[in-house]
């Protein structure tokens, strides 16, 4: 395909004809390349942490390949024809999207070069151009947000100097939804990296 330059011939109605519109039988030779040399297109999804319980679907041009997937999920090289074509991923059920901060990159999967995107319309939804006989490789980058929560203990002892309290003496709790997102101690306490959303009493 890709030493198909142009096609004519020397005499009107021989079996290969000079060109009258070289723009047209261009633009015609394209869409045929198109059809005869297919490129493939994967989309693969990437959690940080790599642990990160969140699950997503995954889609190329509106059908979805892989549902409810985590870190390493993938939908499978998919053939497609050259041109733009759109990719996508949503929150799978249990999941918030928007506690996630969300990279996409694009590479070729034999040279590793970067594809450009084209026309993104956000960072889960946008266009990537796919040449004749190119395989790519789209990954999704999603960054959980780690909420942070910080219990701190103040004491006014009313200006009393014996017998005081200090904010040391109390301990401080905050219990979540699970035993993982609950969290003690005496103050200040910071909440731990493992954090989830959640809601605190």
């Amino acid at each position: 395909t890709p030493n198909i330059v142009s096609m004519s011939g020397p005499v009107e109605g021989a079996d290969y004809t000079i060109a009258k519109d070289p723009a047209a039988l261009a633009e015609g030779l394209a869409d045929i390349a198109s059809s005869l040399c297919p490129g493939t297109l994967e989309v693969r999804k990437a959690l940080a942490p790599a642990g990160d319980p969140g699950t997503f679907d995954l889609a190329i041009d509106a059908t979805t390949y892989a549902k409810g997937v985590g870190d390493g999920g993938t939908t499978g090289a998919q053939a497609v024809a050259a041109g733009s074509h759109l990719i996508s991923e949503s929150a799978a059920d249990g999941t918030t999207l928007a506690d996630y901060a969300s990279e996409v990159e694009c590479v070729n999967a034999s040279s590793r070069t970067p594809v450009a995107l084209v026309q993104p319309t956000s960072g889960t939804e946008l266009k990537v151009e796919v040449k004749s006989n190119a395989d790519v490789i789209c990954t999704f980058t999603n960054t959980y947000r780690t909420p942070v929560l910080h219990l701190v203990k103040k004491v006014d002892n009313l200006g009393f100097t014996a017998d005081v309290a200090d904010p040391t003496d109390f301990t401080l709790s905050a219990d979540g939804s699970t035993k993982e997102n609950s969290f003690s101690g005496a103050t200040q306490v910071d909440s731990p990296a493992t954090l989830r959303a959640d809601t605190w009493t």
